[in-house]
């Protein structure tokens, strides 16, 4: 075992400044969060294999956002996304009437969390039960915020 070089590059003209990357959990959706563009969602039609890349979906935040990250619970009703504004970083959370589709997402709420995110590579992680989620703050600090 081991990584293996791998075969193949993927470009894809929809995510312009990829920020970070969510799969779901049976490989068939790839979500990107995009600087420029928003979340943008990849189906696959062979799981977890990029050359099998179907037509893209973006759902869109608006100006004066920029993504950071995104992350589905393992049943894929409820998208987290973390930006960064010019003043004020957040957190926002939408529902999805149907499962792993980013175009049926309706906003529920948006947590600011001032200017405590400083480093935007600083990925969110949810945990694995969905009722919690952590960021990176200022001074070393990680900043919990209950999903529930």
């Amino acid at each position: 075992g081991g990584v293996e070089s791998l075969p193949y590059q993927f470009s894809f003209s929809t995510a312009t400044s990829p920020r970070g990357m969510w799969v779901s959990p049976d490989g068939y959706f790839l979500y990107l969060s995009d600087r420029s563009d928003g979340v943008v969602e990849i189906p696959l039609s062979t799981p977890y294999d990029l050359s099998t890349s179907g037509t893209a979906t973006t759902f869109s935040l608006g100006s004066g956002s920029q993504l950071d990250d995104v992350w589905l619970n393992p049943s894929g009703t409820t998208m987290l996304l973390t930006t960064k504004g010019s003043t004020l970083s957040t957190v926002r959370q939408y529902d999805l009437s149907t499962a792993y589709d980013i175009s049926t997402a309706a906003h529920v709420v948006t947590v600011l969390v001032g200017d405590r995110i400083v480093a935007p590579t600083t990925p969110a992680i949810v945990s694995t039960d969905a009722t919690k989620l952590w960021v990176g703050g200022r001074n070393g600090k990680v900043i919990q915020y209950n999903l529930v």
